[in-house]
């Protein structure tokens, strides 16, 4: 969120730079075009804050009600461990994953790095929530009683996979 309130400074800047005269579109040496690009900046800017705030709200919902769900739901005698990793690489590499898991936040997964959780339901889900973007995934499955899952997130394709 912080990054996307730079951006709108920046996207003003522009505005500003361009009706002052004093800055012009690279390769046009416009200032009204600059602005126009401005303008442009600052009203996506505005609407994905929005739509990062309504899909925010929507997750919080769907968290609700897995999480409802897990309490209800099957238990195993004793605990599977469930461990997410993200393999190292430079597509997203700053930005960090949130992992839900039954609808109860976990840690934040960071590039190269893996995220080590239990459960004691037999039907569960593990959502993932991308920090750039506020764009979510999903994955069900069930737990073996003192199993290990192994599941790989592959940030390049938004994916995720159970080994």
């Amino acid at each position: 969120m912080a990054w996307k309130i730079i951006q709108i400074f920046l996207s003003i800047g522009l505005i500003i730079g361009g009706l002052s005269g004093e800055l012009v579109l690279k390769g046009t040496n416009s200032s009204v075009l600059l602005v126009v690009v401005g303008v442009l900046l600052l009203a996506y800017n505005i609407y994905s804050i929005f739509a990062a705030k309504k899909a925010k709200q929507e997750l919080d919902e769907n968290l609700q009600i897995i999480a409802a769900n897990a309490e209800a739901g099957e238990k195993i005698e004793t605990p599977c461990t469930v461990s997410i990793t993200r393999p190292s690489g430079m597509i997203g590499a700053a930005m960090g994953v949130q992992i839900f898991l039954n609808g109860v936040e976990q840690e934040v997964l960071r590039n190269g790095k893996t995220v080590v959780m239990q459960t004691n339901c037999l039907h569960n889900v593990l959502q993932t929530v991308y920090s750039a973007d506020g764009a979510t995934n999903s994955l069900n499955f069930d737990a073996i009683p003192e199993g290990n899952i192994k599941i790989t997130l592959k940030y390049s394709k938004n994916k995720l996979m159970i080994e």
